[in-house]
């Protein structure tokens, strides 16, 4: 019988409390670094949600022939976006002067998040689209990234700070 118990295998108190010691000493050497990352997901989904806003936003002129534009406002806390109204009564030897009617006004997600670029006006034409423009996108913990705007569309590009 006492040979019998010899020759069981187990793990002795102080090897358990070991691997829970060194397992402890991962998850707090990788959770920094985790929440880095959501971070950083949370901005590039947003910077993508953008992004795509001002995509369809550019298929919208072009289908409509109406101008647009993005205007940041707020602190860049803001963005608008703007349609240009449709003057039916024909004007006889004056300027012409685009009015807009405010079509979609949205806050980022997050409270930390904002633009770089507090006022600003992006124009949207029918035909040639977007004006080019570069606008930073930020949240409180420093992570950054770069939209720019082009008439071909937009590209988001992660900066270091």
């Amino acid at each position: 019988m006492l040979q019998q118990l010899k020759n069981e295998k187990g793990l002795t108190l102080i090897e358990l409390c070991l691997a829970i010691l060194i397992l402890g000493l991962l998850v707090v050497a990788v959770a920094p670094r985790l929440a880095g990352t959501f971070s950083k997901m949370k901005i590039k989904s947003a910077a993508e949600k953008f992004a795509a806003e001002l995509r369809l936003t550019r298929q919208q002129a072009a289908f409509s022939g109406t101008f647009w534009r993005l205007r940041i406002t707020d602190e860049g806390r803001v963005y608008c976006l703007e349609q240009e109204i449709q003057n039916t009564r024909p004007r006889i030897a004056t300027i012409r002067r685009r009015r807009f009617w405010q079509m979609h006004h949205r806050i980022l997600l997050e409270d930390e998040l904002y633009f770089m670029e507090t006022q600003k006006t992006i124009n949207c034409s029918p035909s040639s689209g977007w004006s080019q423009a570069m606008l930073r996108l930020r949240d409180g913990n420093g992570v950054q990234f770069l939209l720019k705007i082009t008439a071909g569309g937009v590209t988001i590009e992660k900066q270091n700070v």
